[in-house]
């Protein structure tokens, strides 16, 4: 269920909370949140991932989509810019 898969994920990111390779754990809290429709929680949770790793174009444009989801349009600009000049210049 996705409440196990969120209770999973956060287990896992209690385990080693400073590791790099946490970003791919909180972009899956993000999603499953998501799909919970916890949208607040899944924003924070891709917030975490891109702490980890700012440059990650697919955490970018998922928390995007939430802002469109969420009517936070003002704040898709910011996320879809930075995507864009990341896929340019990358």
């Amino acid at each position: 269920s996705l409440r196990q898969a969120e209770e999973l994920l956060l287990q896992a990111l209690k385990l080693e909370p400073k590791n790099a390779k946490n970003a791919l754990l909180f972009s899956n809290l993000g999603l499953v949140q998501r799909r919970l429709g916890e949208y607040d929680k899944a924003l924070e949770s891709y917030s975490f991932a891109l702490n980890f790793a700012p440059l990650a174009v697919p955490i970018l444009l998922d928390r995007a989509a939430i802002y469109m989801e969420t009517g936070k349009t003002d704040r898709v600009h910011i996320s879809t810019f930075f995507a864009g000049t990341i896929r340019r210049h990358g």
